[in-house]
């Protein structure tokens, strides 16, 4: 009987309740928005570094990651690459050689990240071919470079133009070569764009004189959160006398840190959305109660016990909290996943800042059904736990006075 009292009573001033439950879909949509806004962008930050540059897990030689030379190269080895790929949570596995040259085209020279890659599956990781802007992929057969963006700008570099390389090579030898460039992508990450260059794997070993000699093999998962059991299943099946096993944070830790402090500011952020949330949605249920005041003290008169009063108060702010948050998230979702497909590109200084930190100048959304519900939930809780109020205020409401009011 009490919930079916409640329900009339919601119904009985269709205003009130409307207002109550659009503040409470609103509420939901900000936090919403503002919590996949906030996880997208460190969504792409860690995908424009990681996919580029370490992979998710990296095998390397032993001593590489303290002295990253030509020199402590491995020579590329087909069980270890076979018993990678079997492992399943694994989506792919790179080889990569990774180095340093100097690059000089024309009168302009730069000092330039260098990695010799299988392009068909790089193609696979990265999507090379959809990052192209000009020209064409180059292949494992190929004698052509790939270079970023940002390369082809400070150099003055187009398709068609030769790129000379001068390096240091395998114990000293001197590496030197010129390559015909035969196109451009667009890197998401602004600061690596802007020296990032590829060439076919064979003809980088062959550049730097390693033979098969490759820097690491990078590994892809399916399942970001899985990340730690990955790496014990590689550990497995690698010899750890010969290689080291690197997850991306380990590799990284400067965009760890950075994540972790722009995330404590986030979480004052969000906890500031959440106040203005809690007060918003208590200005309604304040009206709420005075408008309802009269009613009350008529409803104690006549005998209603004030325990069933009160019960009936919060299954109505539940009702109309449920309400609100189903349609919060109706209302979200749309406009999430637009905002996921099309990120909103950012100008002016705004978007300066973000490529000073390494980033796409664009707002990215992520979109995980968890972060809706996770936020749903909290503005659901939110709004129950303020029905205290007007609980609290009919245990002590003297009829008469308030029916005289």
């Amino acid at each position: 009987m009490m919930l079916k009292l409640a329900w009339r009573n919601i119904w009985r001033n269709k205003r009130r309740s409307f207002i109550t439950m659009g503040m409470i879909m609103l509420a939901v949509v900000l936090s919403v928005f503002m919590r996949s806004m906030q996880l997208g962008t460190y969504d792409k930050m860690i995908d424009g570094m990681v996919r580029y540059t370490t992979g998710y897990i990296k095998i390397q030689s032993q001593g590489y990651q303290d002295e990253p030379s030509i020199d402590n190269s491995f020579q590329a080895n087909d069980t270890l690459f076979n018993e990678l790929k079997a492992i399943k949570g694994i989506s792919s596995v790179t080889p990569r050689l990774e180095t340093f040259a100097l690059g000089s085209s024309h009168d302009n020279t730069k000092g330039l990240s260098v990695i010799g890659i299988v392009p068909e599956e790089e193609d696979a990781l990265i999507g090379l071919s959809d990052r192209l802007q000009e020209g064409e992929l180059i292949n494992s057969e190929g004698d052509g470079v790939l270079i970023a963006s940002g390369v082809a700008k400070t150099m003055k570099l187009g398709v068609g133009d030769t790129l000379v390389l001068l390096g240091s090579g395998y114990h000293g030898q001197t590496a030197a070569g010129k390559y015909p460039v035969r196109g451009v992508i667009k890197i998401s990450n602004p600061q690596l764009g802007k020296r990032l260059i590829y060439l076919p794997l064979k003809k980088a070993q062959f550049l730097f004189g390693v033979d098969e000699g490759l820097s690491s093999y990078t590994l892809n998962i399916d399942d970001l959160g899985d990340l730690p059991r990955m790496k014990e299943k590689v550990l497995a099946v690698t010899n750890l006398k010969r290689y080291e096993v690197f997850t991306w944070e380990e590799l990284l830790p400067e965009l760890v840190q950075t994540i972790k402090a722009d995330s404590s500011g986030g979480v004052i952020f969000i906890f500031i959305l959440y106040m203005v949330i809690t007060f918003g949605i208590f200005g309604t249920v304040l009206m709420l109660t005075a408008e309802r005041t009269y009613e009350f003290g008529v409803l104690i008169s006549i005998g209603m016990k004030r325990l069933q009063l009160g019960f009936m108060m919060v299954m109505e702010t539940v009702i109309m909290s449920l309400l609100g948050v189903f349609f919060g998230l109706i209302l979200s979702f749309p406009f999430v996943y637009v905002m996921h497909l099309n990120p909103v590109p950012l100008e002016g200084q705004a978007g300066e800042s973000m490529i000073e930190m390494g980033l796409e100048p664009q707002i990215f959304m992520a979109l995980d059904f968890g972060i809706a519900m996770n936020q749903a939930i909290i503005v659901f809780a939110i709004a129950v736990l303020l029905s205290i109020y007007p609980f609290v205020k009919q245990l002590f409401l003297q009829p008469v006075k308030a029916m005289r009011k």
